[in-house]
């Protein structure tokens, strides 16, 4: 029997070379001790979570003067925490929560710790700015 029909996959006659066998990803050696990969860990995953339920809502980064914000009395460093009793997570959540929506109730935190309930009627088209 020549070569090509040993080597074929289904060939009764061919020659099974030595397997390696890969070990499970756990078994593996690193060179880590296993406290800095659970510490890895902790900071890869835990850490965000905490960041973020510590510090909710939306971070106010400029206030136009003469703006609705203005008005309010919104600083740089306040934030807004909840829409209408809805928690805002970010920046986009909290476009997406006053879009279209003309009375609105923001709880906001202010940057000395306060908390404030604001009750606003705004127009369509107006801008916090």
């Amino acid at each position: 029997m020549n070569d090509f029909v040993r080597n074929l996959p289904f060939s009764k006659h061919k020659r099974s070379a030595p397997v390696a066998r890969a070990r499970p990803m756990a078994a593996r050696s690193t060179n880590l001790p296993l406290s800095d990969i659970i510490l890895a860990m902790y900071e890869f995953a835990v850490t965000p979570a905490v960041t973020s339920i510590r510090r909710r809502g939306v971070e106010i980064a400029d206030v136009s003067p003469q703006s609705l914000g203005s008005e309010l009395e919104l600083e740089s460093g306040d934030r807004i925490i909840k829409v209408n009793g809805r928690t805002v997570r970010d920046y986009l959540d909290f476009r997406f929560q006053t879009a279209g929506e003309t009375e609105l109730l923001i709880e906001v935190r202010k940057a000395s710790g306060e908390d404030w309930d604001l009750q606003i009627e705004r127009g369509e088209d107006e801008d916090f700015g």
